[in-house]
């Protein structure tokens, strides 16, 4: 799989996919994480996920790996905050400061979550 960037912590990878991940589907929002898109992008690359074009504008898929198996993957996106969506009320990605975190477990999302929140690097 084509990525953005790998992060790697002491015993799992953190990587950005170029195309949306096949883990992908079945997944849904677990949390919220408070960051800047900014932050995202240092993390994890310009979004290259496409999105709706409405009521999402920016989406990162980050697959989380073990000992060379991909366990899962993670979702960020924003949801029904952009301007596409919501007009002269929404806001720009660089804007956005709350996004959606979506996984098929709360537990894969909050390696995620934690890695930004930490910095872990």
């Amino acid at each position: 799989m084509e990525h953005n960037s790998t992060i790697d912590t002491n015993s799992l990878k953190f990587i950005s996919c170029h195309k949306p991940s096949k883990l992908a589907t079945g997944t849904a929002v677990q949390d919220y994480i408070n960051t800047s898109y900014h932050n995202l992008v240092n993390h994890f690359g310009k979004p290259t996920i496409k999105t709706d074009g409405y009521k999402t504008s920016s989406e990162w898929h980050v697959e989380i790996e073990k000992s060379g198996t991909v366990h899962g993957v993670v979702t960020i996106y924003d949801y029904k905050q952009c301007k596409t969506y919501a007009g002269d009320h929404g806001f720009e990605p660089e804007q956005i400061t709350e996004w959606h975190v979506g996984a098929k477990n709360h537990k894969l999302a909050n390696l995620v979550i934690n890695l930004i929140d930490n910095n872990w690097e």
